[in-house]
């Protein structure tokens, strides 16, 4: 009897103690599983972010332009060039000039605006090919708001002006340039100089003197163009050394290739010489050599190609080496190819603003899954032309 009463207290006791352990293995595996639930969902919140992030970046740099679709860009110098800020300068408008790193964005003139301790700076465009621009990278344009964005105003001549805020002259600025036909943002470099401001525009004479002696000396840069006097008519010289006056010609120059005035262009050394920026080429059909910059480097155009000089001025006829070329953008004007029976490859007619320096142009090539508009620059070397047979 005593053996069943000690059973049965032991087996009391034994479910008194068993049952708030299983319930207190119950509770760790929930608590468990719920922990396990939370990390879970806090992985692929994370995930989500990340992967959100991802594509956000991935949109933005298909907004920014590589550096395979952009023309080759000039490192600009400011190294010794003094800063001007507007506290340096008395309030009034100023004509400056812009360098720029990029020959695909031409200022042709600047206007510059000081005013109650801000400066601002309209700059007219030698071409049509930007909707916007930005004082920035391009990186930050593309994540900025619409409303930072600076639009262009047209002037009486048609050309794009766009007025934009600048802190500093003689220093390097950033500015994102938004392209019309790729809608992409460009990243440009310029320099606002304040090499042409007088000295009655500097609120100290001494700051005047400290920035004009540290400007650098500047090299004369021998630019050939089709020589034309002031109403736009082609100087005597360009049409032909045989109807020339000028006694300066060697004799025999009606048979040159070349007019005496484009050898003195090549030949001169002379910073001094106020005439080496006004050279000219006689009229007639070359064959010159030209160089090609740009996009990814894998396209070429042939060279020596032809060079056509008349009282227009001057064109070139340009051969890709591929036929998957749709269109060219020289000086904002769309070129289509023409027709060339010897060759499958895409070609073009264009004009030649100058020889022996870049020309700008834009080709659309239609090799990839889409359109793409790259930029290149063509150099057409006057040293290497003659007149073709």
């Amino acid at each position: 009897m005593f053996g069943r009463k000690a059973a049965a207290l032991m087996a009391a006791l034994f479910a008194m103690t068993s049952v708030p352990a299983y319930a207190s293995a119950t509770e760790a595996a929930s608590e468990k599983a719920a922990s396990a639930e939370v990390k879970a969902e806090e992985e692929t919140k994370t995930e989500s972010s990340e992967s959100q992030d991802a594509e956000e970046n991935k949109e933005e740099d298909q907004k920014v332009a590589g550096a395979d679709e952009m023309a080759p860009s000039e490192d600009l110098d400011d190294t010794g060039l003094v800063e001007v800020t507007a506290k340096d300068l008395q309030d009034g408008t100023y004509e400056i000039e812009v360098d720029s790193s990029s020959s695909m964005f031409r200022i042709t003139a600047c206007t510059l605006t000081v005013e109650d301790g801000k400066m601002t700076a309209a700059m007219t465009m030698g071409g049509k090919g930007y909707l916007y621009l930005y004082m920035g990278t391009g990186v930050q344009a593309a994540d900025a708001s619409e409303e930072d964005y600076i639009a262009y105003k047209e002037n009486e001549e048609g050309a794009h002006v766009y007025e934009v805020p600048i802190d500093s002259l003689n220093v390097k600025t950033d500015c994102a340039a938004f392209s019309k036909n790729r809608e992409k943002w460009y990243d440009r470099t310029l320099i606002f100089r304040a090499d042409l401001l007088p000295e009655e525009a500097y609120a100290d004479e001494a700051k005047y003197d400290e920035v004009q002696a540290a400007l650098p000396k500047k090299s004369s840069k021998k630019v050939l163009t089709v020589g034309r006097d002031e109403d736009g008519e082609v100087l005597e010289s360009a049409k032909g050394a045989e109807n020339s006056g000028n006694s300066g010609n060697a004799e025999g120059a009606e048979n040159s290739e070349l007019s005496e005035d484009v050898e003195g262009a090549k030949n001169s050394g002379d910073p001094e010489d106020e005439e080496a920026d006004n050279r000219s080429i006689e009229s007639g059909e070359y064959l010159i050599d030209v160089t090609l910059e740009g996009g990814s480097g894998r396209a070429s155009v042939t060279s020596p190609c032809q060079l056509s000089v008349d009282d227009n001025g001057m064109t070139a006829v340009i051969e890709w080496s591929s036929p998957y070329y749709d269109y060219m953008i020289v000086d904002g004007e769309k070129y289509t190819p023409i027709d060339q029976d010897n060759t499958d490859n895409a070609v073009f007619e264009i004009p030649v603003a100058a020889l022996d320096e870049e020309i700008p142009v834009i080709a659309d090539t239609t090799a990839m899954s889409e359109p793409h508009e790259v930029e290149y620059t063509l150099t057409f070397d006057s040293g290497s032309a003659e007149k073709a047979e």
